[in-house]
């Protein structure tokens, strides 16, 4: 969040070496980046790749199927590294177009969908953007709430001080 702290940690149920291929197609058919962020890879996998434009949203996920290639990944299930989110972030703006997105990455790569997948697709984006409004609800939430509760002691009422009582002290 915006003071740094962890919100809701992603875990990917899996560890060790899992076929990208498949990673790829989840990631395809869902709207959602099951890669999570790659920390390490090949110098020689990535050299002549560049961003493309035309992926936007998806543009990570282009990037892990591009530098995979079908070959198998290594994931490390320990939380190495955390997403910022806050009422500005890029995500609350830019989700809706993950499904369209998505859909580039995968004319890209060679992946194609079935009318069934294309339509759980969309139902799965639908609810993917309706738990990350609420997720940022809650943020907005979360950070009135903490404004509020600091001006809490502000808003009591300040009549005169009470007298000490002779022989007390404190």
């Amino acid at each position: 969040d915006e003071d740094g702290r962890a919100i809701l940690p992603r875990r990917f149920a899996r560890q060790g070496k899992i076929d990208s291929r498949q990673v790829a197609l989840r990631c395809i058919r869902t709207a959602r980046n099951w890669f999570g962020i790659p920390l390490l890879t090949r110098s020689s996998k990535i050299q002549g790749l560049q961003y493309d434009p035309a992926t936007g949203y998806a543009t990570d996920v282009d990037f892990s199927i591009a530098t995979t290639k079908g070959t198998p990944i290594y994931h490390i299930p320990e939380l190495l590294i955390a997403n910022r989110y806050h009422s500005s972030n890029a995500t609350r703006t830019l989700a809706v177009l993950a499904q369209r997105h998505m859909l580039v990455v995968a004319d890209k790569h060679g992946i194609r969908l079935s009318r069934v997948e294309r339509w759980r697709m969309t139902l799965n984006h639908l609810v993917t953007l309706a738990g990350k409004h609420v997720f940022f609800l809650f943020l907005g939430f979360r950070r009135m709430w903490k404004h509020w509760l600091c001006l809490w002691p502000k808003c009591r009422p300040t009549g005169p001080k009470r007298e000490e009582r002779p022989g007390r002290t404190g």
